[in-house]
């Protein structure tokens, strides 16, 4: 067993340390699942929300692989991984199921963002290493839970602050004076939208 925080509080210090051949660790704890190695999960069909695309570097053969991926226990019960990995309709292919052996990296907390604050760091010389599978995992799963935030909590409040707007000046404000109070409510509501972000900004 080993403590998921000392190890990535050790993968972090080691990238901030330049320790050579570092993501080829981070790549080598991609380990097999070998308790799912079953037919029946082995050959399946991936749910189109959790498929991904994994873009290899020069040297493998292969340019872009499909992959699904989901945040599970290591022993993780089988009817459960299959209800969650895999839909009915979709086509059924051969499957290598892994699981990434650091823990907490992709979490949203001091570790993990420490972790995504040395990837923004790396320098040109250093893109390759974005070629990684274990990183692409990462920054796909963190991506992929922070997606709805982004979409419900940034984009559709701009869309609505936009529309608002858009209104107030073409069908209200040229005719403020015979529609006061919708004029009124209307700068209040902006007002409102533009301090939602403010806040975003100060927090």
């Amino acid at each position: 067993m080993h403590s998921g925080f000392v190890l990535v509080s050790g993968i972090n210090k080691a990238f901030s340390w330049k320790v050579p051949a570092l993501p080829e660790y981070l790549d080598r704890r991609l380990v097999t699942c070998p308790h799912l190695i079953t037919p029946s999960l082995t050959k399946a069909g991936i749910k189109l929300s959790l498929k991904h695309k994994y873009c290899k570097n020069e040297d493998e053969e292969v340019a872009e692989m499909n992959y699904g991926l989901i945040i599970a226990d290591v022993w993780q019960d089988k009817q459960k991984y299959k209800e969650e990995m895999y839909g009915l309709t979709q086509f059924k292919m051969n499957l290598n199921i892994r699981y990434f052996d650091v823990p907490e990296l992709h979490h949203f907390d001091e570790q993990g963002n420490a972790f995504f604050d040395v990837l923004a760091d790396i320098q040109e010389e250093e893109l390759s290493i974005f070629e990684r599978q274990s990183i692409q995992l990462l920054i796909t799963m963190k991506w992929s839970r922070l997606r709805p935030i982004m979409m419900y909590g940034l984009f559709t409040p701009q869309v609505l602050l936009l529309f608002t707007n858009v209104m107030w000046h073409t069908t209200v404000r040229p005719f403020r004076d015979n529609y006061s109070l919708a004029n009124n409510c209307l700068i209040v509501i902006q007002l409102l939208q533009v301090s939602f972000f403010i806040g975003i900004d100060i927090i």
